[in-house]
């Protein structure tokens, strides 16, 4: 289980609305400020989205509480992140190269691949959204 460290920021009922700190190896390291990534991630930066979790522990905005996720939902859900439009823009040209031998077809093949590898990632990342197994649960509240 991976576990992560987060602010209740809500409590509706059962529901809370947390918050996890952003952390990012930048901030520890002491050439931060000569380095080029950590003024990438600076510049990229993006607005937190709250998570809303459903508990049976009784919590208070203000608490600290562990996060937890399965390991196996997080590997399936990188790998078909990473992967799979990177296998298709990979697999693609090569199968239609088999037929066609241009050079402009094999690029529109790789680019298609991509786009059809990144259309699975959004089928995934909503059938993912609505499925508890990739969802993150309070495990505990820290004191």
């Amino acid at each position: 289980m991976i576990e992560e460290q987060a602010i209740v920021i809500g409590v509706n009922g059962q529901k809370v609305s947390v918050e996890t700190d952003s952390q990012s190896g930048c901030g520890h390291c002491p050439a931060k400020s000569g380095c080029g990534t950590s003024l990438l991630g600076n510049f990229f930066t993006r607005n937190r989205q709250p998570l809303i979790i459903e508990t049976d522990i009784a919590l208070v905005s203000g608490d600290k509480v562990i996060l937890g996720l399965d390991n196996d939902a997080l590997l399936k859900s990188s790998t078909i992140i990473y992967a799979i439009p990177l296998i298709l823009m990979l697999l693609l040209p090569v199968m239609t190269s088999y037929f066609f031998r241009s050079e402009l077809i094999s690029i529109l093949s790789a680019a298609s691949g991509l786009a059809l590898g990144l259309i699975y990632v959004k089928y995934f990342s909503v059938l993912a959204r609505n499925s508890e197994r990739f969802r993150p649960v309070v495990l505990r509240r820290v004191d």
